[in-house]
Protein backbone atom coordinates (compact mmCIF):
# COMPACT_ATOMS: atom_id res chain seq x y z
CA UNK A 1 0.00 0.00 0.00
CA UNK A 2 1.61 3.52 -0.73
CA UNK A 3 2.54 5.22 2.01
CA UNK A 4 0.33 8.36 1.13
CA UNK A 5 -3.37 5.86 1.16
CA UNK A 6 -6.12 6.83 3.73
CA UNK A 7 -5.19 3.27 5.54
CA UNK A 8 -2.04 3.94 6.54
CA UNK A 9 -2.75 6.77 9.25
CA UNK A 10 -4.14 3.38 10.90
CA UNK A 11 -0.80 2.41 10.53
CA UNK A 12 1.53 5.56 11.48
CA UNK A 13 0.36 6.47 14.59
CA UNK A 14 1.31 3.91 16.56
CA UNK A 15 4.94 5.08 17.00
CA UNK A 16 5.90 7.75 19.11
CA UNK A 17 8.96 9.04 17.28
CA UNK A 18 9.61 11.58 15.11
CA UNK A 19 9.21 9.70 11.83
CA UNK A 20 12.04 11.36 9.95
CA UNK A 21 14.21 10.47 12.26
CA UNK A 22 13.47 7.19 11.63
CA UNK A 23 13.66 7.17 7.97
CA UNK A 24 16.80 8.98 8.05
CA UNK A 25 18.15 6.69 10.09
CA UNK A 26 17.05 3.85 7.74
CA UNK A 27 18.41 5.85 4.95
CA UNK A 28 21.90 6.07 6.67
CA UNK A 29 21.38 2.20 7.71
CA UNK A 30 21.56 3.39 11.27
CA UNK A 31 17.95 2.29 12.68
CA UNK A 32 20.17 -0.02 15.11
CA UNK A 33 20.80 3.74 16.40
CA UNK A 34 18.12 4.40 17.46
CA UNK A 35 14.54 3.37 19.95
CA UNK A 36 11.77 2.97 18.09
CA UNK A 37 8.98 3.52 20.81
CA UNK A 38 5.19 2.40 19.97
CA UNK A 39 2.02 3.17 21.52
CA UNK A 40 0.02 -0.26 22.52
CA UNK A 41 -3.55 1.10 21.98
CA UNK A 42 -5.09 0.33 19.09
CA UNK A 43 -6.09 2.67 16.25
CA UNK A 44 -8.49 3.19 13.77
CA UNK A 45 -9.09 5.96 10.96
CA UNK A 46 -12.47 7.71 9.76
CA UNK A 47 -11.94 9.36 6.28
CA UNK A 48 -13.85 12.18 5.42
CA UNK A 49 -14.85 12.80 1.63
CA UNK A 50 -16.31 15.78 -0.34
CA UNK A 51 -19.93 15.13 -1.55
CA UNK A 52 -19.71 13.62 -5.42
CA UNK A 53 -16.26 11.80 -4.40
CA UNK A 54 -15.30 9.90 -6.51
CA UNK A 55 -16.60 11.75 -9.21
CA UNK A 56 -17.43 15.67 -9.49
CA UNK A 57 -17.04 17.74 -6.42
CA UNK A 58 -16.55 21.79 -5.10
CA UNK A 59 -13.23 22.57 -3.70
CA UNK A 60 -13.01 25.43 -1.48
CA UNK A 61 -15.69 24.51 1.03
CA UNK A 62 -14.68 25.94 4.33
CA UNK A 63 -14.40 23.22 7.11
CA UNK A 64 -15.39 23.89 10.44
CA UNK A 65 -14.75 22.73 13.68
CA UNK A 66 -10.92 21.19 13.19
CA UNK A 67 -9.49 22.75 16.28
CA UNK A 68 -11.90 20.89 18.49
CA UNK A 69 -10.74 17.00 17.94
CA UNK A 70 -9.66 15.65 21.01
CA UNK A 71 -5.89 15.59 21.11
CA UNK A 72 -5.59 13.23 23.89
CA UNK A 73 -7.32 10.15 21.70
CA UNK A 74 -7.40 11.58 18.25
CA UNK A 75 -5.29 12.85 14.78
CA UNK A 76 -6.86 14.81 12.27
CA UNK A 77 -4.44 14.28 9.13
CA UNK A 78 -5.07 17.07 6.71
CA UNK A 79 -5.65 15.54 3.12
CA UNK A 80 -7.31 17.30 0.61
CA UNK A 81 -7.65 20.70 2.26
CA UNK A 82 -5.48 24.23 1.49
CA UNK A 83 -5.57 27.38 3.70
CA UNK A 84 -7.57 30.07 1.61
CA UNK A 85 -7.74 33.78 3.18
CA UNK A 86 -6.60 31.87 6.87
CA UNK A 87 -9.92 29.55 6.72
CA UNK A 88 -8.91 25.73 6.25
CA UNK A 89 -10.95 24.79 3.25
CA UNK A 90 -11.70 21.51 0.68
CA UNK A 91 -9.25 20.69 -2.34
CA UNK A 92 -10.17 17.54 -2.86
CA UNK A 93 -11.97 14.35 -2.40
CA UNK A 94 -10.64 12.85 0.21
CA UNK A 95 -10.62 15.60 2.44
CA UNK A 96 -8.88 14.69 6.25
CA UNK A 97 -9.08 11.43 8.61
CA UNK A 98 -9.56 11.01 11.83
CA UNK A 99 -7.39 8.55 13.39
CA UNK A 100 -8.25 7.84 16.99
CA UNK A 101 -6.90 5.92 19.82
CA UNK A 102 -8.67 3.14 21.32
CA UNK A 103 -8.70 -0.15 23.94
CA UNK A 104 -10.13 -2.03 21.06
CA UNK A 105 -10.52 -1.27 17.29
CA UNK A 106 -14.30 -1.50 18.10
CA UNK A 107 -13.44 1.45 20.74
CA UNK A 108 -11.05 3.44 18.48
CA UNK A 109 -13.79 3.15 15.45
CA UNK A 110 -16.56 4.58 17.88
CA UNK A 111 -13.95 7.25 18.94
CA UNK A 112 -13.04 8.48 15.70
CA UNK A 113 -16.77 8.66 14.76
CA UNK A 114 -17.70 10.85 17.46
CA UNK A 115 -14.56 12.91 16.85
CA UNK A 116 -15.39 13.50 12.84
CA UNK A 117 -18.70 14.71 14.37
CA UNK A 118 -17.14 17.29 15.27
CA UNK A 119 -15.87 18.68 11.68
CA UNK A 120 -18.53 19.46 9.24
CA UNK A 121 -18.38 21.20 5.76
CA UNK A 122 -21.31 21.63 3.19
CA UNK A 123 -21.75 17.99 1.90
CA UNK A 124 -19.29 15.92 3.97
CA UNK A 125 -19.36 12.39 4.12
CA UNK A 126 -17.82 9.54 5.70
CA UNK A 127 -18.59 6.00 5.98
CA UNK A 128 -20.72 5.29 9.17
CA UNK A 129 -21.17 1.91 9.06
CA UNK A 130 -17.82 1.24 9.56
CA UNK A 131 -16.26 -0.65 12.38
CA UNK A 132 -19.15 -2.77 13.16
CA UNK A 133 -17.53 -5.62 11.91
CA UNK A 134 -16.08 -5.42 15.24
CA UNK A 135 -18.55 -5.31 17.75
Amino acid sequence: MPYGRPGNRSCNTPYKNDLVEVFSAAARQQLDTITIETDSRTTAAVVAVSGGYPGDYKKGVEIKGINDINPDDSILFHMGTVVDDSKVVTHGGRVFCITSYGTSVFDAVMISKDEIKKVSFDKMYYRSDIGFEFE
